[in-house]
Parts: structure tokens; sequence; C-alpha cells
């Protein structure tokens, strides 16, 4: 896959070198990208773990319900 641009995961996975892989697919050969996931409340620990293996820090936002 070449120039992909946007990622977007409605789960993540427990192997985060798994993770870490797909979200940089966005960012080939210096190009940046963007990358959302879908995260819930038992995975949230996850997030630290990979906001450092990845040297940055995620957007929270939170969806809204109807």
């Amino acid at each position: 896959m070449k120039d992909v641009t946007h990622v977007i995961n409605y789960s993540i996975p427990r192997e985060l070198d798994s993770y870490v892989h797909r979200i940089g697919r966005t960012a080939r050969s210096g190009k940046s990208g963007f990358a959302m996931s879908l995260v819930t409340q038992s995975n949230m620990s996850l997030i630290p773990r990979i906001e450092k293996m990845t040297s940055s820090r995620m957007r929270r936002q939170t969806a809204q319900t109807s």
C-alpha cells in the first residue's frame, strides 16, 4: 500500500507492535498522516504504552451518544 493518508482503528490489538506498524503506514518516506483509534474504557490502559512506543501524545475526545 502506497500513500496511505488515514488509518482508522476500530479496536487496538493486544500486540502493540502490530498497532504501531499499522499506524506507521500513514507516515512512509517522511510523509505525514492521520490515525484515529476508537478505544473502549477497558483498553484505555494501553494508551500510555502506545504513547511511549510512538513518542507521541494521542488527543482524546469522547464520542457523543444519542
